[in-house]
């Protein structure tokens, strides 16, 4: 596997971006895996790593660059620390993932390695909610989106309960053959 950290400028500064391709040097489809609330470690280091030797160019940007080089060690945290977990959770919101989305966008425009074609978005947890928007607001780069384990993705009711819904977000891509994982082509197809 080819692995790098790639240093993406936005208008709050540098977000540090972990880039994982297959062996081969080709341009391949590109699957973005926005983070949860415990932020970038191993775990999404291994996730990455997984969806990239299924074909894909696959990149996990460090959403909480904004309060500096966040890691979480899941197994020693402390209640103050869990705290401190939901503080940089809150720091986001849709339109800074969405500002973050279009400068990975136009940083991979100069990357060898990433196919200029259909994208694919990944929200993990609290990410969920960001992929919605992400598929809605570049709809010409992400063609196929999946929330797994998505919070905030549908309204609160009155009472202040989530109210369970099912999002379609239509693409292009939903005409491709079932056996292409997430609506894309890659290069070591499912078959």
């Amino acid at each position: 596997m080819i692995e790098k950290h790639l240093q993406i400028e936005t208008a709050d500064g540098v977000m540090e971006t972990f880039l994982v391709h297959p062996d081969d040097e080709s341009a391949l489809p590109v699957v973005v895996l926005y983070m949860d609330a415990r932020g970038i470690r191993k775990e999404l280091y291994s996730f990455t790593r997984r969806i990239a030797a299924e074909g894909y160019c696959c990149l996990l940007p460090d959403l909480y660059y904004r309060r500096g080089r966040i890691r979480m060690n899941l197994k020693t945290m402390t209640a103050e620390q869990g705290r401190e977990m939901f503080s940089h959770m809150r720091s986001l919101n849709n339109a800074l993932v969405l500002a973050d989305t279009e400068s990975l966008l136009k940083a991979l425009k100069s990357e060898p390695l990433a196919a200029s074609g259909p994208k694919g978005c990944i929200g993990y947890c609290m990410s969920g909610q960001y992929i919605m928007s992400v598929a809605g607001t570049f709809p010409e780069h992400f063609h196929a989106s999946v929330s797994c384990y998505g919070r905030h993705t549908s309204p609160a009711s009155p009472t202040g309960t989530r109210q369970m819904t099912i999002h379609a977000v239509p693409t292009r891509s939903a005409l491709l053959p079932r056996r292409h994982h997430l609506g894309l082509t890659p290069a070591r197809g499912l078959q």
